[in-house]
């Protein structure tokens, strides 16, 4: 299983331990060519590399035991950070009680490792977590380009709904329009057939036709360009 998050670059770890010996142990069981690795002796170390660091860490490795700012009480302020709060946290340490265990995983820890280390288990937790924030990615990934596909249908569906309702307007003065002409032109095929209009009247009606015939031409044009933009 390859422990890379699935854009195919190592993943980001933060060691928190304020014993140096730990950081070493930890990095020589993890090694460099498959992590990026990132440390820091205490609390406030942590927390001030964090608000420096970009891209932040996949995963933080955080001893429990340390002077000033314990464990619980950083990954509390974690907690607090709206750019750090959802890193995974292991805790790692020498307190292996119930209790101990319990208050970790109860604070959002995703798991808990206790000293002496053990490399095997190390490593293939790790592993495991990392291969689940692949899957974890993977699936937000699909997530939201589902959404953006259903937002931009959403978008095209009101511009279509914009269009067919501003091009309502033209046509129906153009369907108007040409059923005018085609009323008026068969009122005036009948009168010409009775020979029961005057010249007068006829050019009346026939001006009346032009109207009707350059009123449906200009909507139609409009509706024209109106598609051509659309």
């Amino acid at each position: 299983m390859n422990p890379a998050v699935t854009d195919d670059r190592r993943l980001r770890l933060l060691i928190v331990d304020d014993e140096q010996t730990n950081i070493l142990v930890l990095g020589n069981l993890l090694g460099s060519d498959l992590y990026d690795l990132m440390v820091a002796s205490s609390g406030h170390e942590a927390i001030s590399l964090l608000q420096q660091t970009d891209p932040l860490p996949d995963m933080i490795l955080l001893d429990i035991m340390m002077p000033d700012m314990d464990g619980y009480q950083l990954y509390r302020q974690l907690l607090s950070m709206p750019r750090c709060a959802d890193i995974p946290v292991i805790f790692v340490t020498a307190l292996d009680r119930e209790q101990d265990i319990l208050k970790g995983l109860e604070l959002g820890a995703i798991d808990y490792i206790t000293k002496p280390f053990s490399s095997r288990i190390v490593q293939h937790k790790i592993r495991n977590i990392a291969h689940l924030l692949g899957l974890m990615k993977a699936l937000g990934e699909h997530v939201n380009k589902e959404l953006l596909q259903h937002e931009r249908m959403a978008t095209l569906g009101q511009m279509v709904a914009g269009f067919t309702h501003d091009l309502a307007t033209p046509l129906a003065v153009s369907h108007g329009a040409v059923a005018y002409l085609g009323q008026a032109t068969g009122s005036l095929r009948t009168l010409l057939q009775q020979d029961e209009i005057s010249e007068e009247e006829v050019f009346a009606k026939l001006d009346k036709l032009d109207e009707s015939a350059q009123l449906a031409e200009t909507n139609l044009s409009r509706a024209e360009l109106m598609t051509g933009s659309f």
